[in-house]
């Protein structure tokens, strides 16, 4: 039951990794922040994006196998909303940044996992 903030220099970015918060400790945070609040009723994870601020949140679950891999999707819907505001073209000819711009936002979330 954690946030983690962190800011992506390179693109301008800040990140809020919530995990295992409840809909109402989100909606808490995001009203204190004057952020539209999120329905998060029968899901597991999601992202999405307000302005220069991506919000990822996972439901906090026993094996971190499955939570890995639910931060793996998610940290690919945050990659696409940098990718989007910034207007890089998502093709095969340019995707080792938005790999390096995926690992980096994964590594920096999964440090509340390990």
């Amino acid at each position: 039951m954690s946030i983690k903030k962190f800011k992506c220099p390179l693109y301008g970015f800040k990140f809020h990794f919530f995990l295992g918060l409840t809909e109402d400790e989100v909606n808490q945070y995001l009203r204190e922040r004057k952020s539209d609040e999120i329905e998060l009723d029968g899901c597991f994870g999601t992202c999405w994006q307000d302005k220069d601020h991506i919000f990822i949140w996972l439901k906090e679950e026993p094996k971190k196998k499955t939570l890995a891999a639910r931060l793996h999707h998610e940290v690919g819907h945050a990659t696409n909303y940098v990718a989007k505001a910034r207007g890089i073209k998502l093709c095969p000819d340019n995707d080792e940044a938005l790999a390096y711009l995926s690992q980096w936002i994964f590594e920096k979330c999964i440090k509340l996992i390990l």
